[in-house]
């Protein structure tokens, strides 16, 4: 379904979850010191989340695409199996979370390369995904597909030290973007309200798009690096009035 809730519902998500998993692991390295990158997954309400999105999602799609495997006249349903493929590989994720969290053990890798398989998958298909588009709707497209490959490859990047904490932040990074970019995409392409004049042809227009990309990234980082200032700031607060009560003890004995 190529329109405007088609995107602002998977970019919500993917938003929601990068803060929920950013925030989880900078207080868990604040208060501990140490962090596992799989411990702010698989919660409950994360995997009912990602169930509910990608089975009522999932079902819109194959309605869209009219129970037909194969396109017809007047009815290219291509792109509908392509997001019905993407919210598969999503949902597989939802279910692996389930047996990671009930066995663990070696399903922690498996969950992790879940993750991993399903980012590289999504980015594959939105590649694939560009025939017949113009100029501005192939860009703002192709930036999805680049922003998912990112997050797939700095997920690989964690499966070999899931401690830490500079990779696991910059995954959470991309994930937050990559949202971000599909909400944008939807507002630029689809957007229910007027946001200003595009035109789908124009080259200048579609180079526009790279600089809003780069942007939302660069905002991306500067709000994650507000956000451990300010539970660094808490901590060192914390750990001051702690200091000052043990003095108080130390001064009673």
């Amino acid at each position: 379904m190529g329109n405007f809730v088609a995107h602002v519902l998977p970019g919500s998500t993917f938003v929601l979850l990068g803060l929920w998993w950013f925030i989880s692991s900078v207080r868990t390295y604040r208060d501990t010191g140490s962090h596992t990158h799989r411990n702010n997954h698989g919660g409950c309400l994360e995997t009912t989340l990602k169930l509910v999105v990608c089975v009522c999602a999932g079902i819109a799609e194959v309605v869209s695409a009219r129970f037909s495997l194969m396109p017809s006249e007047g009815n290219d349903n291509g792109n509908d199996w392509q997001h019905v493929t993407m919210y598969l590989l999503f949902l597989a994720t939802a279910v692996f979370d389930i047996i990671e969290s009930k066995y663990g053990g070696p399903w922690e890798k498996v969950c992790h390369l879940s993750y991993v398989a399903a980012f590289f998958g999504e980015a594959s298909l939105f590649f694939s995904h560009l025939h017949d588009r113009n100029i501005l709707d192939t860009r703002c497209h192709t930036l999805v597909a680049l922003s998912g490959f990112l997050v797939g490859a700095s997920l690989l990047a964690c499966y070999s030290d899931r401690s830490c904490i500079v990779r696991t932040c910059l995954y959470h990074s991309l994930v937050i973007a990559h949202g971000l970019w599909f909400l944008e995409t939807g507002f630029i392409l689809l957007s229910p309200v007027s946001v200003g004049v595009w035109d789908s042809d124009s080259e200048e227009h579609a180079m526009m798009t790279n600089v809003f990309f780069c942007w939302t990234y660069i905002g991306t980082v500067a709000v994650m690096v507000l956000v451990c200032g300010f539970f660094w700031r808490g901590r060192r607060g914390t750990s001051h009035q702690r200091e000052q009560n043990q003095f108080l003890l130390n001064e009673m004995d």
